[in-house]
């Protein structure tokens, strides 16, 4: 037994002082809110010239890479972004590949961790409603009592979503979306525009007991197009109070409380749950507020409560 420590310790030596501290290459990937690859921007890792790749449809450089880089990136037409080693989330060891988004300026978007931002195509004459399928029977009387709520406020559900698969592999798409008929579509009567940054008939729709989630419809179709997202009024704080004592972190609580609601006095931060919840009218203004909070003293990680959607196998 102690032969073979011996001849293992050497080897165990080896692995570890073996890891480097530094990327051999990064592989950067572009897109846009349609999910399609950027190919004419200029890319700089800690300010090297990152070339785009044809052959790969990415931005690729070999070379030594500080395991704590940072990345620019800017291109016509579009917002240019920084970011971080530690805002991305990145494939390899000795090597870094990941993707991320470049946002136009006209463009809605919504955070996802350390702050990456996510671009989409605004419907501005839409909302998205996940109907809640636990505090009723799952048949279509769920989606009837709903339609008769929200006739009251000359609302209807939009008879153009999902659309109907048009061939065998979409319907296999559109099989492998759980519950996708619970996820509604409503446009006013009239089809005009909801108020993008503060929203009455979205405070409505979220005040229902048939509702478990409502906001902006967001679809990326480059997934498909029945993908689709909506993010909530409520800012969860990640990891909030792992590190504090229990005096230290009433403290923080009261803190963060008294800074929400120097933004809005209808917010208010929820110590139980670790959730800034905003007024139920807050449409797609919700990313603008978060920049808002951080700017005033909020440094923990604030994630977006995304409704995402899941599947089958």
């Amino acid at each position: 037994m102690k032969h073979f420590f011996i001849f293992f310790l050497p080897l165990l030596c080896a692995n570890v002082f073996s890891q480097k501290d530094y990327y051999e290459y990064v592989e950067l990937t572009l897109y846009n809110s349609q999910g399609e690859k950027i190919e004419n921007a200029t890319v700089l890792v800690d300010g090297k010239t990152v070339p785009y790749d044809s052959s790969k449809h990415s931005y690729y450089l070999i070379d030594s890479i500080s395991k704590n880089f940072k990345v620019e990136a800017s291109c016509e037409g579009y917002e240019s972004i920084s970011y971080l080693r530690e805002n991305l989330t990145g494939s390899g060891s000795s090597f870094f590949r990941c993707f991320f988004y470049l946002k136009r300026p006209s463009e809605k978007f919504y955070y996802v961790n350390n702050w990456l931002k996510i671009p989409y195509q605004s419907q501005p004459n839409q909302l998205l409603v996940i109907l809640n399928t636990k505090g009723f029977p799952i048949d279509d009387s769920l989606r009837l009592q709903f339609e008769r709520e929200i006739q009251q406020k000359v609302l209807k559900i939009s008879p153009n979503f999902p659309e109907p698969p048009s061939d065998l592999a979409e319907e296999w798409i559109f099989k492998s979306i759980p519950e996708l008929e619970y996820r509604i579509v409503v446009e006013k009567e009239d089809g005009s525009d909801f108020e993008s940054d503060y929203c009455e008939e979205l405070a409505f729709l979220r005040s229902l007991d048939e509702v478990v989630g409502a906001g902006p419809l967001i679809i990326h179709s480059n997934i498909n197009k029945y993908h689709t997202i909506t993010y909530d009024h409520k800012i969860r704080l990640y990891q909030f109070g792992v590190h504090y004592n229990t005096k230290f972190l009433k403290e923080r609580s009261e803190e963060i409380n008294q800074l929400v609601k120097k933004v809005d006095k209808r917010f208010y931060f929820d110590e139980k749950t670790r959730v800034i919840v905003l007024s139920p009218d807050v449409n797609e203004i919700l990313p603008e507020i978060m920049d808002n909070l951080r700017e005033i003293g909020i440094t923990e990680n604030m994630i977006t409560m995304l409704f995402e959607m899941s599947y089958n196998d």
